[in-house]
């Protein structure tokens, strides 16, 4: 109906509407219930709601639905997203102004770096927007590395014994998690902590589903909630793309309030923190030079 409504203009839209109703009733009953289905059915309410008029007892109703989804999916269709899993990213006053003070402008090394930032803002929901993060956040991590190496140039001839060593390392190095996080050590352990002690414990229990253990509360041990973080995101990743069936498995369509709440969380707590590292020219993640040399 959301389409039709797209596509009409509102006296057509009005006209058509009223028909249908006239349809309905008439092959049906004046039964109250049904005027409340169709009520429904013009609702803006009414997301990726599909109408099927079965024609055969036979035909199973799953199957109907699944031929109608993917009939309107090859069309080139999209279906309305809920609310619950949208995302809009809004920039903190204070970010503006640390990038409106900026006067030694060495920001075209991060010029990838942007270029995954804008696909980023051009997503909508959340998983996707996860994803995009979690990029920006595995190439900074490989910046670590990198830029290490770097600094030992000069000093050290097996730069390219070294540099041939990056691709055995994980992508998303603990070790080089905390590096880059250093300076956010306590916040981060303090925006963890405070999320899987919610008063309705929702969070936590979805954090726990996606790390398939459960999260001691009572533990005080720095490195045991920074490598919760980092398996929490790795787990959330996997959730995403990968589909084995030993693993939790998450959708656009099968995503709860609960998890929408708390990638919604993650995204506006790490968003802020690697924007501020760019704008700050960061030494952990900052080339000194252009050139490397090579021995």
């Amino acid at each position: 109906m959301n389409l039709l409504k797209n596509v009409l203009n509102e006296n057509d839209f009005q006209e058509l509407k009223g028909n249908i109703f006239e349809l309905i009733v008439y092959l049906g009953s004046h039964d109250q219930e049904i005027e409340k289905f169709l009520n429904f059915l013009f609702e803006d309410t009414a997301k990726n709601s599909l109408v099927l008029i079965k024609k055969d007892e036979t035909l199973a109703e799953e199957e109907l639905y699944t031929f109608l989804y993917l009939n309107y999916l090859a069309k080139g269709y999209k279906t309305k997203l809920d609310d619950k899993v949208i995302y809009n990213y809004q920039l903190n006053p204070n970010m503006e102004s640390k990038i409106k003070s900026l006067n030694d402008l060495k920001l075209s090394q991060f010029f990838e770096i942007f270029d995954v930032f804008d696909e980023y803002q051009h997503t909508t929901d959340v998983l996707s927007r996860f994803l995009k993060l979690y990029q920006i956040i595995e190439y900074l991590l490989i910046r670590v590395m990198l830029v290490k190496i770097q600094q030992r140039t000069g000093q050290h001839k097996q730069f390219l014994r070294v540099l041939m060593g990056i691709k055995k390392r994980d992508d998303f190095d603990k070790r080089l998690f905390r590096e880059l996080f250093d300076n956010e050590r306590n916040d981060l352990i303090n925006w963890l902590r405070n999320l899987v002690t919610d008063n309705d414990e929702s969070i936590k229990n979805e954090i726990e589903r996606f790390l398939n253990k459960s999260v001691d509360i009572t533990q005080n041990s720095d490195e045991y909630w920074l490598n919760l973080l980092v398996d929490l995101l790795y787990q959330l990743r996997n959730s995403i793309v990968h589909n084995k069936e030993s693993e939790y498995h998450i959708t656009i369509h099968s995503t709860t309030p609960s998890i929408a709440d708390l990638l919604r969380e993650i995204l506006s707590k790490f968003e802020n923190i690697i924007l501020e590292k760019l704008v700050e020219n960061n030494e952990k993640i900052s080339y000194t030079s252009r050139e490397l040399w090579l021995y």
